[in-house]
Formats: structure tokens, sequence, C-alpha cells
């Protein structure tokens, strides 16, 4: 722990003598967490006291992070309030997996085959750019990177970083992924002051490489709660509930994915009956269905009246 980080550990324990503080220190950074009213989130501090903490929506214009970080308990108070609120306007849980089977296959068609063969390493930059471009755009996360800090090439250090990242960590295993997406979100905010951007992370990742990366998605985050799933903010804890509720409806999703070998001549062009049996039949096909079930029942059911 240096200086700078010292101070702003004095800074969040000042006058909280009740919250019983944890620090880890790895990588010049120092990770604090707490127990108060409900677990703390985790408050990183960089080398240089800057400080990032895993609760969504504190206004640094109004507080610095520092200063919201001595009120993270009751940050946390209130996001679960929101979370628990939102839980009761959700309709009723949808299981039909055949149908979320058949809305991912459509989507693979249409859109993450192409996302998938155009930012592989086969593909020129130009390409790779274009298709990292297009990608952002559909999963909804190119407002996370502003133009400005891009200098001549749309999304190009995003691109960069996504590429070191996987040549640094090699082959992507439960093992290793966790740290590899946290880390690349950690580079991104570097490189955009974007904060630390675990959703965009996974989502680039899977592109690259599939599973074992799971896309962290705050809709999914909602429908994982409504089924009694525990998640701190962190991506590993997250990735480890999304797993466990997949596999309790693994069985059914395969069985709904093996429906779909009938739909071979609804493809948009000559897709071969070997290609598609591969496709859906693949552990990662079944985990985006599972998504797509996530996701149509993270939505809220509340209308304007």
């Amino acid at each position: 722990m240096n200086e700078k980080q010292r101070l702003v550990v004095e800074f969040i324990k000042k006058g909280r003598q009740e919250i019983k503080f944890d620090l880890e220190e790895k990588d010049n950074k120092l990770t604090m967490t707490g127990q108060g009213q409900l677990p703390w989130p985790a408050i990183i501090i960089g080398r240089n006291g800057g400080v990032t903490i895993s609760v969504r929506s504190y206004d640094t214009s109004k507080k610095s992070a520092a200063q919201w970080a001595l009120e993270a308990d009751q940050l946390l108070l209130k996001q679960t309030t929101r979370n628990s609120k939102k839980a009761r306007r959700f309709g009723p849980l949808l299981e039909n997996f055949r149908f979320f089977a058949f809305a991912y296959l459509n989507d693979w068609w249409q859109y993450d085959r192409h996302f998938v063969e155009g930012l592989s390493l086969s593909s020129s930059r130009d390409a790779r750019l274009y298709w990292i471009s297009e990608a952002a755009n559909y999963y909804q996360v190119s407002r996370r990177f502003p133009k400005t800090k891009d200098g001549g090439e749309r999304l190009g250090k995003v691109l960069d970083r996504l590429d070191a990242g996987l040549r640094q960590a090699g082959t992507l295993t439960g093992q290793n992924v966790d740290e590899v997406v946290t880390t690349l979100a950690e580079k991104f905010n570097v490189d955009y002051e974007n904060g630390i951007e675990i959703s965009a992370a996974s989502k680039f990742l899977w592109i690259r490489s599939k599973a074992p990366v799971v896309i962290f998605d705050a809709r999914a985050s909602a429908c994982l709660l409504r089924l009694g799933a525990t998640l701190d903010g962190e991506y590993a804890k997250y990735r480890a509930e999304w797993l466990r509720c997949f596999e309790q409806r693994e069985e059914i999703i395969r069985a709904s994915c093996d429906d779909l070998l009938e739909l071979k001549k609804f493809s948009p062009d000559a897709e071969t009956e070997q290609n598609l049996t591969v496709t859906v039949t693949s552990r990662w096909f079944h985990e985006r269905v599972f998504d797509k079930f996530l996701w149509w029942n993270g939505r809220s059911q509340e209308v304007p009246d």
C-alpha cells in the first residue's frame, strides 16, 4: 500500500468504526471490502489514489468517488431495494426454451456469426475494425467508448486491448476467464476513462472466444436475482451464479436445441445440415439460449398509465 492509497483508506474508514474492513493488494491495486448493514461492494483503489466502486450509478459530478465510498453501504441498500421493487413488476417467468432456442438461432444467423467471423484474426484490420464497431452498436456499448479517446481509428484501442489480453492469457479456461474479463475491463478504463466496463469486456471476449466467457448483462442480472442468485457486483460471482442456474436447466435447453435441426430450410443462406448440427449442439450455443431466457425474463413489465 503506497501513501496515496493509505490516505484514501483512512478517509473511507474515518468515523466508521462499526464497519469491519478487509484489504487485499494485487497488481498495485488495493481492494477494500467491508461488512455494514449489507456486505459492502468492492472499493478498488489504484496506485495513484483513484477510486472505483462496484455499485451502479453514483454521480461523480456531485461527489468524488472517494466521498461516495463513505456511503457505499447506503448505496448498496438503495440498489438492492430498487432491484426488489423492479422484481415485483416482472411478469410470470417464461420457460419455453424452444422459443428461446429459436430466438437465439435467429440472432446467430443474423448477427453473432458475422461478428465472430469478422473479428477473427484471419480478417484484415479494416474488416475487424468495421465488425467490432458493428458489434458494439448491436450490443449497445458504443457509448461507453467516446470517439474523442479513439485517435485515428474508431474502437482501435478496444481491438488492440482485446487482442493483447487474449495473447497474454493464451487459452481461456474456467480458471482464468474471470481475471481476463476483469483485466480487460480495467484496460478499457485506462484508455477511455469509462469506469470498469465488465459488460463490454465480456461481450467482446465472447465474440472472440465464446465459452467459457459468460456475458455480463444488467437485465440478465435482474433475472438471476429472480432465480435466487446472490450477486455482489463482481464478475466472478456473477459468472458462478449464472453457471449454477444454467446447469439447473441445461438438459431442457439441450433438448430444445436438438429440435432446431428441423429448421435448416429456414436459414438465410445455404446452411448445411452438418454445420447446423455442430452449431446447435455446442455448449456455447446452449449458453446463449440461456442468455436469451435471462434477458427476456429480466425485463420489467411496467407500462405507462
